[in-house]
């Protein structure tokens, strides 16, 4: 893959790393928000893009990110939007979750938030 851009790393980076994350779960669901953590990183790259210092790194960076979204898009099947939707809204309900019961145990740290 190419490299991220540097006036890409602040908006984009979180979500790539996330979706890294997220990959090494390995689960199903782990997959699809990791394919829309990417998705998003790209919708946030292309609005960048055409201001970008080295449009032609950008691109670069942007077309591997599409080629890699394509693949994994083939890899979760027949995945409605709705369907897609659910996951990620599930698994932030998820992440949400645990972390309110840490904070009201009193064990809340750093990672908490």
């Amino acid at each position: 893959m190419a490299p991220l851009p540097a006036e890409f790393a602040k908006a984009c980076k979180p979500y790539l790393q996330r979706a890294e994350e997220l990959d090494k779960a390995g689960t199903n669901d782990a997959k699809v928000v990791a394919y829309y953590c990417r998705k998003h990183a790209m919708e946030v790259g292309m609005g960048m893009r055409d201001g970008a210092a080295d449009e032609k790194a950008a691109t670069a960076f942007l077309l591997d990110l599409m080629d890699g979204l394509e693949a994994a898009k083939k890899d979760l099947g027949d995945l409605s939007e709705a369907e897609g939707e659910q996951v990620v809204f599930q698994f932030a309900a998820d992440v949400f979750s645990r972390a309110d019961a840490e904070d009201r145990r009193g064990a809340s740290t750093k990672g908490t938030a």
